[in-house]
């Protein structure tokens, strides 16, 4: 079969034979990949359960559950964790003056609640299920680009800024001030344990790295937005990249032995993952955050992170470094990698 991707105007057009799939704004309508016929397992989940429309394995590293239907996976379930990974039509990844491309078959969609082997019985999670498989609804990875190089701006009803190419805001000096999601945006955001907190003006239209991966996941994804300090486990996403690969309530996929260390193996790294890391004079705090955005065309594990030296989100590489998890400076410096 055929398959052409074309670009066009902020908007992705799949094409897979004579069917176009379009990658609409937020908000906007959109087709659906596929309709499973009357009598399809996937028609079954309707009314029943994962565990009676499908075919579940078990794996491990991290524990998960992989869905089969008619023997082909469709998405992958992880313990602990609500995102949900989803097999749908390939999409390619590009940047504004950004050689690299990435292309992936993933379509990362955030549960209601998190996963566990006894939800395969749960209705409601069987419901949801089925509302997401083979939907071409944004989803998290179009969420992360849509703050890149290039992005056109987009608001909301209110006139408010949600997405568009988003610059880096962050000062450190006797203490840190960046640049959260809210400040992008331009409103104060009252979170909650009820305490407001206004956005700096100077923070108009950009990121810091922990404040883009909460404007993809909470604010554009729906999971808890929290604010202060934490040194227990949350459900949630903590300000902070060192409190959030700690604390935020996740599934490990990959870790050092070691809080100084880089982990050995990345296991089961699936886009849409969590990256940190330590890049600064303490080898054992997390200083760095990114989202993992697929294996790129040439071969090397691409990542989206929010940083001064590419100037906002990006996926691209520096004279210094590459967006990827194998360039030295990064594997040197990864200390964990979490799905959320």
């Amino acid at each position: 079969m055929r398959r052409w991707i074309l670009v066009l105007g902020g908007s992705l057009i799949v094409v897979l034979g004579s069917v176009a799939v379009l990658m609409a704004p937020h908000g906007d309508d959109q087709p659906s990949w596929s309709t499973p016929p009357p009598g399809s397992r996937a028609e079954a989940a309707r009314s029943g359960t994962l565990a009676r429309a499908y075919e579940l394995r078990r794996a491990d590293d991290p524990p998960r559950t992989i869905v089969y239907d008619k023997g082909q996976p469709v998405a992958t379930l992880t313990d602990g964790a609500r995102t949900v990974a989803f097999h749908g039509p390939p999409r390619t990844f590009v940047e504004a003056s950004v050689s690299a491309k990435v292309v992936t078959d993933q379509w990362v969609r955030v549960a209601p609640e998190p996963w566990s082997p006894k939800r395969a019985k749960d209705p409601e999670m069987s419901a949801w299920f089925h509302a997401s498989l083979g939907s071409t609804e944004p989803d998290i990875l179009q969420f992360t680009t849509e703050y890149l190089r290039g992005a056109p701006p987009r608001r909301d009803d209110k006139g408010d800024l949600y997405a568009g190419d988003a610059g880096f805001g962050i000062e450190r000096g006797a203490g840190v001030d960046g640049a959260d999601f809210h400040e992008f945006m331009g409103i104060p955001w009252t979170f909650p344990d009820d305490t407001t907190v206004p956005a700096n003006p100077r923070w108009l239209g950009k990121l810091d790295c922990s404040g883009f991966l909460r404007i993809v996941y909470g604010y554009r994804g729906g999971l808890p937005l929290l604010t202060g300090t934490t040194r227990s486990t949350v459900d949630g996403m903590p300000r902070t990249a060192n409190a959030m690969a700690y604390y935020a309530r996740s599934a490990v996929v990959a870790a050092g032995s070691s809080p100084e260390r880089a982990p050995r193996d990345l296991g089961d790294i699936q886009p849409g993952d969590l990256v940190f890391f330590a890049m600064r004079d303490d080898p054992a705090k997390v200083s760095h955050s990114g989202i993992f955005l697929g294996v790129d065309v040439t071969g090397h594990p691409r990542f989206v992170s929010s940083r001064g030296v590419t100037r906002g989100p990006s996926f691209g590489d520096t004279a210094n470094s590459s967006s990827t998890l194998d360039d030295s400076a990064f594997s040197a410096a990864l200390r964990r990698v979490i799905r959320l």
